[in-house]
């Protein structure tokens, strides 16, 4: 708890305000080697149609979350999978996100990376009996 206490509140409520977030405090949010948006301006530039959401959507919980992260955990008698912050696992967890699953995600702040001081720590994904959906900060 003490360390979210310390983190600035983000107040941006759509991508292009979560740019400008980024854009405003470059030192902390964009530090060398670390200070590329493009994922995030293609995705702000893109139009996806009604008809491309609901593919992408269903395509997401048939591959993210079904033959994904769900399969993953019943296959292997998993409540919980731990990975570090920093690789893809947090992509999947989008996928096996509140909107297409209902299995949380939390991040366990280790420390900071020796060579550019951006914070680095653990990721958990669960099933909602092993960690109850936003509770786990209170909690810590």
């Amino acid at each position: 708890m003490a360390y979210l206490k310390l983190c600035e509140t983000l107040k941006a409520e759509t991508l292009g305000e979560l740019i400008q977030f980024n854009k405003d405090r470059t030192d902390k949010e964009l530090p060398a080697g670390t200070s590329n948006q493009d994922m995030l301006k293609t995705c702000h530039n893109t139009n996806v149609s009604q008809e491309e959401y609901e593919r992408y959507i269903a395509h997401a919980e048939k591959y993210g979350r079904d033959l994904g992260v769900n399969k993953i955990m019943d296959d292997y008698n998993l409540n919980i999978i731990l990975g570090p912050i920093e690789c893809h696992m947090v992509c999947f967890a989008a996928t096996a996100g509140e909107l297409l699953v209902g299995a949380p995600l939390a991040a366990m702040p280790l420390g900071d990376l020796n060579f550019n001081g951006r914070p680095h720590g653990l990721c958990a994904m669960a099933d909602r009996t092993t960690m109850p959906s936003y509770s786990v900060p209170e909690r810590i």
